[in-house]
């Protein structure tokens, strides 16, 4: 049943990551619209829309602090990433970096949230 959940979670993410990504007002700095506020207002409403279909009771400062949780997590697994290709480590970015610990699952969704790094919608 957990593993079901967990399933669940990973699939409606990836949905909700997918509409952020097709969204780059909310994203892509060099974008005209990232630094309209109108235009980012809209893309946070239709994000917004794809969220409450999966968290009915969730706000939109819930919403923008769960994709800013996301940003940052990736940010930092990517730095991690980075400072070893600096060290000549060979180290892959996982779907779940993070060690497994009873009651615990990983919920990164690095893989996903490269078009960050590379500035692809």
């Amino acid at each position: 049943m957990a593993e079901k959940k967990k399933e669940s979670e990973r699939k409606m993410m990836s949905e909700i990551i997918d509409v952020y990504r097709s969204l780059p007002a909310l994203w892509k700095i060099k974008s005209n619209e990232y630094s309209e506020r109108e235009k980012k207002a809209d893309a946070y409403k239709i994000l917004y829309g794809k969220y409450k279909k999966h968290y009915p009771n969730a706000t939109l400062q819930e919403m923008k602090k769960k994709i800013n949780t996301l940003r940052t997590n990736f940010r930092a697994e990517l730095r991690k990433v980075e400072r070893s290709e600096k060290c000549a480590a060979t180290v892959v970015l996982s779907c779940h970096a993070l060690p497994s610990r009873p009651g615990h699952y990983s919920t990164s969704y690095a893989h996903l949230l490269l078009f960050f790094r590379f500035g692809v919608s």
